[in-house]
């Protein structure tokens, strides 16, 4: 993963994408709601009530970083993310389900936090370990 404002992935493999996520969740909680699909704010909308917003203005799940990071004209808060996500990390209906699930975190934990970021990250690297030979075998394109 190369550091910038907005992140840049160059995961070869679904593996390594689910790798660099935990990395951009631990390094920023702000940028992690396991209960937003995926959300752009242009810098005149960051003032917004309710959420936190990261530098880099992006907020996301697990398959809205995964869209973000490797197709981001696809972005948007629709349950298309998810789709695309899918895809981009070659799984089942039932795999994508459970990585993507809006429960991966605990609803007592508050978005954008610290231990929201952690649990989100535990349950990506549970996941990991579960499917893990599947999700190293699948090449991501670019």
């Amino acid at each position: 993963m190369i550091k910038a404002l907005m992140p840049i992935s160059q995961a070869r493999t679904a593996y390594d994408l689910l790798t660099d996520i935990c990395a951009i969740i631990t390094e920023d909680p702000k940028r992690y709601n396991q209960r937003i699909y995926l959300c752009r704010l242009a810098l005149e909308d960051r003032r917004n009530g309710y959420l936190v917003v990261p530098a880099c203005g992006t907020i996301g799940c697990v398959a809205g970083w995964a869209v973000a990071l490797k197709d981001p004209n696809r972005g948007t808060q629709t349950r298309l993310t998810v789709e695309v996500a899918r895809n981009i990390l070659g799984l089942s209906p039932e795999q994508a389900a459970l990585l993507f699930n809006f429960w991966a975190v605990p609803i007592t934990i508050p978005p954008q936090t610290r231990d929201h970021a952690q649990a989100g990250v535990k349950h990506i690297q549970k996941y990991q370990a579960l499917w893990e030979a599947q999700l190293k075998a699948t090449r991501l394109e670019g």
